[in-house]
């Protein structure tokens, strides 16, 4: 399994990299952050959700009601996306905790994952270069039915980020986020919504399940 997994990455490490989209098209979805900021400033030092839709659409509100995580998460995001908005989504907020679910849109677009680690080592700098305490939470790339065809680069890309996590002390790559919504080795439908791409409550009741005491530790 080991050499099946760092021979598919290799593989990949040879793969032109893919340009990455213009993150213009969030401006809109970041200008409204901003104005959530300027009417509700939320306090330094907290727990902060971000990445791309699955983040995006959960309620953290219910999930973590008293931990109050704030919620910049916004659909369709790429790491590139995230690092050229980490200021606006995450920095400025100087978090003491960070969840970041990120790298599904990469490799859906043919981006190898040697690229998208290296945008996850950007990413992952520049939060402990501002905030050398704080902790980085890692979910890893979702199988999902939709997107079933690419689950072999899905599973290539967490080896990558989970090698990495063990680099820092300060990083947890939650790897068991991808083994409870599998089924005999398929993605289990039973937990994704009618999309198919996206948790219904029951799989985000899984995450909620492995991520909250990495929160209240």
């Amino acid at each position: 399994m080991r050499f099946a997994i760092c021979f598919l990455a290799a593989v990949r490490l040879c793969t032109a990299e893919v340009t990455d989209p213009d993150p213009g098209r969030f401006a809109k979805a970041i200008a409204k952050f901003a104005d959530h900021d300027k009417a509700s400033p939320p306090p330094k030092g907290g727990i902060v959700f971000t990445g791309s839709s699955s983040i995006r659409l959960w309620d953290l509100d219910k999930w973590f009601p008293k931990l109050k995580p704030l919620n910049r998460g916004f659909g369709g995001a790429h790491f590139s996306d995230s690092n050229h908005y980490l200021e606006q989504t995450v920095l400025k907020y100087e978090p003491s905790i960070v969840v970041v679910f990120n790298g599904s849109n990469d490799v859906w677009t043919k981006k190898p994952p040697m690229q998208v680690l290296e945008d996850f080592r950007e990413f992952r700098d520049r939060i402990f270069k501002r905030t050398p305490k704080c902790h980085l939470v890692v979910l890893p790339v979702k199988p999902s039915p939709k997107r079933v065809s690419i689950i072999e680069a899905e599973k290539a890309l967490n080896a990558l980020l989970k090698s990495e996590a063990k680099k820092d002390a300060r990083i947890i790559f939650v790897g068991e986020a991808f083994k409870v919504l599998m089924k005999n080795g398929q993605p289990d439908a039973s937990l994704f919504d009618e999309d198919m791409l996206h948790l219904n409550e029951k799989g985000y009741e899984h995450w909620a399940r492995l991520v909250r005491p990495l929160l209240k530790n």
